[in-house]
Order: structure tokens, then C-alpha cells, then sequence
């Protein structure tokens, strides 16, 4: 029984260094995995940085491009309504003026000529887009385009 005993012994010792040396090894897997994941980790953190600056960077982009959206709309809506009085003011001209009659007449059959509607325009449906040069000479009044 004593000899099985140190028979014995010499085994479990040798399974004792052999669950010893299978420990370290998980241990160092474990590690290597772990700085593994934590070098993954700070790659990501910097990438997340780098995609929050490019964020911050267009939504102020997209804050000027809204900004100067605005600024041209206004001013779009701005010309849009001194064409609008230019055309009225134009359209007054030639009501007051029924001896231009003729002549728009003729220019309004020339298909070469390009046309706005006009709703305010009560003898004509249609008005020239372009405002007409006017020449009076003596009693004769002439109009170019």
C-alpha cells in the first residue's frame, strides 16, 4: 500500500504541473486576447471620433447652406416682385398709350418672339417678356426690340 502510494504520488504531481502549465497557457491566451480587444476598442474610439468631427463639421455645412438658401430666396422673392411692378408699370404704359395697339399687334403674330402671360393685362393676352425700346420723333412714336 505504501509503494502504491508513491506510485501515486508521482502522477498526481505530474498532473498537478501539467493543470499548472495549462493554466499559464489559458492565463497568457486570455491576456493576448484582452490587449486584442482593448487595441480593437481604441481603434474604434478613434474612428468614432474622427466620424462625431466629420458630423459636426457638415451639420455646419448644412446649417450655411440653409443660411444662404434663406438669403436667396429672399432675394429671389425680391426680384420676383420688382419684375412684377416693372411689368405692371409697363403694362400701364401701354393701356394709357392705344396708338401701341398696332404694334403689338404685329409683334404678337411674330412666332420668333418669346411671350409672358400677363394677368393683369386687359387688352392683350399676351405681353412681351422683354420691355420695348420707345423712340418718339415729333408726333410719330416707334418701338424696337
Amino acid at each position: 500500500s505504501a509503494s502504491s502510494d508513491r506510485r501515486a504520488m508521482p502522477e498526481h504531481k505530474d498532473r498537478q504541473i501539467k493543470e499548472a502549465n495549462d493554466l499559464q497557457d489559458s492565463i497568457k491566451r486570455i491576456v493576448a486576447e484582452r490587449e486584442s480587444v482593448e487595441s480593437e476598442v481604441k481603434s474604434l474610439e478613434g474612428q468614432q471620433q474622427e466620424v462625431m468631427a466629420a458630423a459636426r463639421e457638415l451639420q455646419s455645412r448644412a446649417g450655411q447652406i440653409n443660411s444662404e438658401l434663406q438669403s436667396k430666396a429672399a432675394a429671389l422673392r425680391q426680384i420676383k416682385q420688382a419684375m412684377y411692378v416693372k411689368e405692371s408699370e409697363y403694362m400701364a404704359f401701354l393701356e394709357a398709350q392705344p396708338t401701341l395697339a398696332h404694334v403689338m399687334e404685329a409683334a404678337r403674330t411674330d412666332t420668333s418672339v418669346s411671350w409672358l402671360t400677363c394677368p393683369r393685362a386687359s387688352a392683350w393676352n399676351h405681353v412681351l417678356f422683354t420691355a420695348p425700346r420707345v423712340d418718339v420723333e415729333e408726333d410719330r412714336l416707334t418701338m424696337s426690340w
